[in-house]
């Protein structure tokens, strides 16, 4: 291949270059935009294959890029750029730290593979970001762009020669590890595009940064996040189990490369260890995560063999912006279909038929693009049983809306092997009486679906299994007629009595587990499901109390909602009242207190988040997050022995059974090894701090 072949080869799909505007240039709906982010990636990316014609397309894209610029001194959105080059103004304020932290680490690397004027231009232009980054300061809640803007500040500021960047992107990095510790993972849980870019730039502070301390962080970040990513990819389906904090399309219908190669590219880059591809789980075992505690955001899923399902307590709901909202997962069930293919169900509320196509971010982006849900959601999960309530988004007394639905879709409907309703063919209309038990047949794992309502913007409204484009689409109707509003469910309002309910039940099973579909249906029929509600009251007169629950005795699950607040009161199962978890997984805890157990290994640390994880085929993996209390860390083995950090502020060890390395661990800390009843005293020890080591 020709280099200038070679160097085309390099844009994403859907990409070419364009020779006379000097960028990359793709088409969207018959128009053709130039995207700055792909622009700068591209110009990142030619620098370091380097070569004659790769250095001369990043000169003239580097001469293009200062036209993306919003140069206005009065406005608002000074020094940031625009999306594509063909957008009136800035309006996706993400594009500034999209561009500095693919130009930042460019001229850190290979800033003397530019000529001068080149050079200045995009230091022109990185400066301007990077001003409008420090002015923007979002949330530590936007995982990916928290940790993008805090490594564009440190490489960045270093680029630049400014402190004043540098130590700003410290303090980011340091609010946002802090609260991502505190809660357990990330607020962007199981974010298929969004984790690769959060660990990627977490291993851009550790290599490119200045900064001990905040290497000390992202490290310690960094294998935290792999840890989540190791335990939620099922090595059969190679997928992230769901929930999903946020997840395009393409992702959700299962038409992406498996997350799988995305552990292994990290493991190859030196950005995850080579020990986490072990943890991938592949036997029967739930793994459950909180992402903000404080909102009681948790992620629940149950790995199962040849299917990974998940539930979230509720929709990532902290951002009214198109461009995020209606992004999560809320529950999904990932199985290997036909011919070893991909499948996948997930759950979507929908309003007025805004059906996947049907809807776009922006003009500029594919209407295939984003599966807007336009419903609140509210759930639990314990093993493979489920429990979703969901209420839409835009009923009330302002815009008329004509028809509301909870779908659950099957992506692939050629995979369904088998369909009955209440253990019969359905009807040729496809109609789901109420309360009736739904069982699907998709090969490895069957799946039932039962409504627990409530039909409370129309009672009569016929609830249906439908085709659309591929995907077989069971829709619990809330509504169905002339657009109208709905002033008893506006809030604020002097009408208001709570929001509308609609509910379902789900549960999963191998394939192995009965004998027939038919049996599992019956087996799923006969399980007990209620639904109690208080009756309608105005929201000054108590909460109204809305209680589902599935199965009976020890193996019940339930959940209690406040129809006024749109909150979980309360949830449970057979083993008690539903907690909040910083980790629970078979191989993997996590606790704040400073200690915690797994099997006979223990933790011990000063008050603070920390984690022990066991490597399936041997070895222990613990850490103590820095940021919150010093003291000795100390990991005892099952054998007994013990090794020990003496006065740390945080600490990473890794034993393998033969050798312990310490991984992070303050500078002058030492690691020792307490010799216990049963060990024989030989152990390896060294200390590996190197930024994104593969031993790390």
């Amino acid at each position: 291949m020709s280099e200038g072949g070679t160097l085309d080869a390099m844009l994403p799909p859907g990409y070419s270059f364009d020779d006379a505007a000097d960028l990359p240039v793709t088409v969207v709906d018959g128009r053709r935009l130039h995207t700055m982010w792909v622009a700068a990636q591209h110009l990142a990316d030619c620098l370091e294959h380097d070569g004659p014609r790769a250095r001369d397309r990043a000169t003239r894209i580097a001469a293009r890029m200062p036209a993306f610029r919003d140069p206005d001194p009065t406005s608002p959105t000074l020094g940031n750029l625009r999306w594509e080059f063909e957008d009136a103004a800035v309006e996706d304020l993400n594009a500034a730290v999209f561009f500095a932290i693919r130009i930042a680490p460019a001229l850190h690397r290979h800033a003397d593979r530019l000529g001068e004027g080149p050079t200045a231009a995009l230091r022109d232009t990185l400066r301007g970001a990077m001003d409008a980054v420090a002015r923007i300061d979002v949330g530590p809640d936007y995982t990916n762009i928290a940790v993008q803007s805090a490594a564009s500040l440190i490489v960045g500021g270093g680029v630049l020669d400014d402190p004043g960047l540098q130590a700003l992107g410290a303090d980011r990095l340091a609010v946002w590890h802090h609260g991502m510790a505190d809660a357990g993972c990330a607020h962007e849980f199981n974010a298929p595009v969004y984790a690769d870019m959060t660990i990627r730039a977490l291993g851009i502070v550790e290599r490119l940064g200045d900064d001990t301390r905040a290497a000390r962080l992202a490290r310690h970040a960094r294998l935290r996040l792999v840890l989540s990513a190791a335990l939620a990819i099922h090595p059969e389906t190679g997928r992230m189990a769901p929930p999903h904090a946020r997840a395009y399309a393409p992702a959700l219908l299962g038409r992406t490369p498996p997350e799988r190669l995305m552990l292994e590219e990290w493991v190859g880059e030196g950005l995850a260890p080579d020990w986490a591809a072990s943890l991938m789980r592949g036997t029967a075992g739930s793994v459950r995560e909180t992402a903000d505690r404080v909102r009681g955001s948790i992620a629940s899923s149950h790995h199962g063999p040849g299917y990974a399902m998940g539930t979230a307590s509720r929709d990532l709901d902290t951002q009214a912006n198109r461009f995020i909202a209606g992004q999560t997962t809320t529950f999904g069930l990932h199985y290997v279909g036909r011919g070893g293919g991909p499948g996948t169900i997930f759950a979507k509320y929908v309003v007025d038929d805004l059906w996947l196509g049907r809807w776009a971010t922006a003009p500029t982006r594919p209407a295939d693009q984003v599966f807007l849900d336009a419903g609140a959601f509210i759930g639990m999960q314990h093993g493979s049983r489920a429990l979703l309530a969901y209420r839409p988004h835009a009923i009330g007394a302002t815009v008329p809306v004509g028809r509301a639905a909870l779908c659950l879709v099957v992506a692939q409907a050629d995979h369904v092997a088998g369909l009955l309703v209440d253990g019969a063919p359905p009807d040729p209309d496809g109609t789901i009486p109420f309360g009736a038990t739904v069982a699907l047949d998709l090969g490895l794992v069957r799946v039932a679906v039962r409504s627990l309502g409530g039909k409370d913007l129309q009672p009569d409204a016929a609830d249906r299994i439908v085709r659309r484009d591929g995907m077989l689409s069971m829709e619990f109707v809330d509504y169905d007629g002339p657009p109208r509003t709905f002033w008893r469910h506006a809030t604020p309002g002097s009408f208001f009595v709570g929001h509308p309910r609609c509910a379902l039940a789900v549960w999963a099973a191998p394939a192995t587990q009965h004998d027939g579909l038919a049996a599992f249906a019956a087996a799923a029929a006969a399980m007990p499901a209620s639904t109690v509600c208080d009756p309608p009251r105005r929201s000054d007169r108590g909460p109204r109390r809305w209680t589902l629950s599935l199965g009976q005795g020890d193996a019940a699950i339930g959940m209690e909602i406040d129809l006024h607040a749109w909150s979980r009161r309360s949830a449970w199962s057979g083993d008690g009242a539903e907690t909040a978890p910083m980790l629970a997984a078979d191989d993997a805890r996590g606790a704040r207190d400073g200690h915690v157990a797994l099997d006979d290994a223990r933790l011990d640390a000063p008050p603070g988040p920390v984690w022990l994880a066991r490597i399936p085929g041997g070895g222990w993996v613990a850490a103590a997050a820095p940021g919150f209390a010093r003291g000795d860390v100390r990991l005892t083995l099952p054998d007994g022995s013990a090794l020990r950090v003496r006065d740390t502020d945080g600490a990473i060890v890794h034993h393998d059974g033969a050798t312990a390395r310490l991984l992070d661990a303050s500078p002058n800390a030492a690691m020792t090894h307490e010799i216990g009843a049963s060990g024989d005293g030989a152990m390896d020890m060294t200390r590996e701090d190197a930024a994104c080591s593969d031993a790390s």
